[in-house]
């Protein structure tokens, strides 16, 4: 996957406390059907993304950037 295909998929984020597992709403409702079969408290949060990242990555000399369309920024660099 590119950069701007790892910023643009959907998230998943798990702490420590509380012990609970939040997916961005865009996780296929069968893949949070098998997280809680394995005992995942699973939650979607309501509104805003769990995160918004930036990317650039050298890719063999090549510099390739990601803008997260969650919300305002972008990927800059030299």
């Amino acid at each position: 996957m590119n950069a701007q295909d790892a910023v643009d998929a959907p998230r998943i984020h798990h702490q420590w406390q509380p012990d609970k597992l939040y997916v961005e709403k865009r996780i296929s409702p069968d893949t949070i059907t098998l997280l809680r079969a394995r005992g995942y408290d699973v939650e979607s949060p309501p509104g805003a993304a769990l995160a918004r990242v930036e990317v650039i990555v050298n890719d063999a000399g090549w510099l390739q950037g990601g803008s997260d369309g969650r919300g305002t920024g972008k990927a800059t660099g030299y």
